[in-house]
């Protein structure tokens, strides 16, 4: 079994409980309503740009387990005041509850609290509450059911370890550039304070000093000082690919705030993160905190690529993935990065977009790492985009740029977004027009023709407003929402005017569709396939895609009454489009080379 199948198998067999299945979002920032992420895989990667709430969405999930609230990142003040326009910020977590022997549903929500002893107002405190019924959550069951509280059910227990790799720096770093300017002028310079301080921090790595006061009843300088373990250094070696003998890490308050100093011995060197890369310093907390988190704790990385080379992030999530099978821990990573994306399932990546419509902040719950990269603006080598609706598509795509060459055929990256032709004509295409992309190419399966001829002109600005709305709903196969800055009476005709013309010409010259109605009937009507060996009537079903689920379960021997599996299915499909001749595929072909401008 490979290891994305090790893994899967961990949360399905219940291996890693107790487990967040999902997290939805009610009313949370600028999320869309409702918005759901699923944690169907150990290690779930949330992608998107900057300004689509990704840290949000990690904190919010910090806060899940008892005893961590949200509330520790995200607070209200008179500058960034929290709007409670859509009710009060709440969102609801799934996990499984071991003593109902069920899945359970618990929503935290943000309220103001007064404290009984002090009266001290905190108004962002975040508690759990009984269900919401207008929230899509079920009635709490009979009073005597196990696994609840009085009105609910018990918050899941679960070690959390947070790190935001962005503010990870080491004691040296927080003195250096964020150090107090009053002892600097003490002192003289911040080097020079540094330099009185370091007979310190050396006195007690050389003497592996677990204590140390300045004078009698001061506070503990020491709070940790270890040497970690064989293991972890072998990770940390691997993972920066340089070889370390030895790490030492001084957890101290000798630069009068908390913080770590870590000793890097190597074969020929011996230094100091002062002299350490940021990437070096990162990567040893990181490892460190992994190895010390208890059995199936829930891991939270937000951005650990950063000052990481390409090949030390991929290891990266190797180090993690293999963490996960052995301490059966649940990841969650914030990320940018197409390397920690690289080899994972379309299942543990998860997209956040801003709908180009409400400008409110979507989701996709399984995304190829290839539409993501297409998300964050990651071309990956490629220069131009086909949008298909399916796999299948993609394939017909494929065996028609192999008639192009190798060069044209690596210019090209095919994604095929989770929806398929809703949101590929409602969303995808809309925003690409809007934003005047010219390096997209969406190619729709022949069902998705308008089913009225519409005029194809050089200037649509000769339709009215009417016949504009019509030809583009026509085309979408639905009423598209077209967003515009508020104008007189609330509606800014001219721009959406101006939109409508936009979108129709970038549908004319960046819109087409695959032979065939359907990919399906496509391969099956002109495959040559010796069909008459099965000695069964295909033709009595009508239904391509199932025609093919009965060959595939022909060629496998399987019973009607036995499962067979989508990509079982799949492979049959791509051995019967290889016996189509390439004439078929010329005019596809051509169209790509229009596109390219060839």
């Amino acid at each position: 079994m490979d290891v994305t199948g090790i893994l899967k198998s961990l949360k399905d067999n219940k291996k890693l409980e107790p487990y967040i299945n999902y997290i939805r979002f009610p009313y949370y920032k600028n999320l869309s309503e409702n918005l759901k992420i699923e944690f169907s895989f150990p290690l779930t990667a949330i992608v998107g740009q900057n300004g689509t709430n990704k840290s949000s969405i990690l904190r919010a999930i910090y806060g899940c387990p008892k005893d961590y609230s949200v509330g520790n990142f995200w607070f209200s003040t008179k500058i960034d005041p929290i709007s409670e326009d859509g009710g009060r910020p709440r969102f609801i977590y799934s996990y499984y509850q071991k003593d109902a022997k069920r899945n359970v549903e618990v929503i935290k929500t943000r309220i103001r609290y007064v404290s009984r002893t002090t009266k001290r107002v905190n108004p962002d405190y975040w508690e759990p509450a009984r269900p919401s019924v207008k929230d899509g959550m079920e009635k709490m069951p009979f009073s005597g059911t196990e696994g609840r509280e009085k009105t609910r059910w018990k918050l899941i227990e679960k070690e959390v370890v947070f790190m935001d790799f962005r503010s990870e720096i080491s004691a040296f770093d927080k003195y250096f550039y964020h150090g107090d300017l009053k002892e600097t002028l003490r002192h003289g310079t911040k080097q020079d304070y540094i330099r009185s301080k370091s007979s310190l921090i050396k006195k007690a790595i050389d003497c592996d000093l677990k204590s140390k006061r300045m004078y009698k009843g001061s506070k503990e300088q020491i709070i940790t000082n270890i040497l970690l373990t064989e293991e972890q250094v072998k990770y940390i070696s691997k993972i920066l690919g340089r070889k370390y003998n030895q790490i030492r890490l001084l957890h101290h308050r000798f630069f009068k705030k908390s913080g770590e100093t870590v000793i890097l011995q190597s074969e020929d060197l011996n230094y100091s993160e002062a002299f350490a890369g940021s990437g070096e310093f990162s990567v040893i907390m990181l490892v460190h905190r992994v190895f010390e988190a208890k059995p199936c704790s829930l891991i939270i990385l937000d951005e650990p690529e950063v000052s990481l080379h390409p090949g030390a992030q991929e290891r990266l999530t190797e180090f993690l993935i293999d963490r996960i099978k052995i301490d059966k821990h649940q990841v969650v990573i914030g990320t940018h990065s197409p390397f920690i994306l690289k080899g994972l399932p379309s299942t543990a990546i998860k997209t956040l977009y801003m709908d180009s419509v409400s400008k409110k902040i979507k989701a996709t719950n399984e995304t190829i790492p290839e539409e993501a990269f297409f998300h964050l603006g990651i071309k990956d080598e490629k220069k131009y985009t086909i949008f298909v609706e399916d796999r299948l598509a993609g394939e017909i795509v494929k065996r028609s740029l192999r008639l192009l060459g190798q060069a044209i055929h690596e210019k090209f990256m095919i994604i095929y977004p989770p929806g398929g032709a809703s949101v590929i004509l409602m969303s995808h295409m809309p925003s690409c027009a809007l934003a005047d992309r010219k390096d997209s190419l969406f190619l729709m399966d022949g069902d998705q023709r308008p089913k009225k001829t519409i005029a194809i002109k050089d200037s649509f600005s000769q339709l009215d407003d009417d016949a504009l709305e019509e030809s583009i709903n026509e085309i979408v196969n639905g009423k598209l929402k077209i967003p515009v800055d508020t104008g007189d009476g609330g509606k800014n005709i001219a721009q959406l005017r101006n939109s409508r013309i936009k979108i129709m010409s970038y549908c004319r010259d960046f819109l087409d569709y695959l032979p065939g109605e359907t990919p399906e009937s496509f391969i099956w009507d002109n495959m040559h396939y010796d069909l008459s060996k099965h000695d069964k009537d295909f033709e009595k079903n009508s239904c391509y895609k199932s025609r093919f689920e009965q060959l595939c379960r022909l060629e496998l021997g399987v019973e009607s009454y036995e499962d067979i599996s989508s990509n079982d299915i799949f492979q049959v499909q791509k051995r019967c489009l290889v016996t189509i001749n390439d004439s078929l595929f010329t005019e596809l072909s051509n169209k790509i080379k229009a596109f390219l401008g060839a």
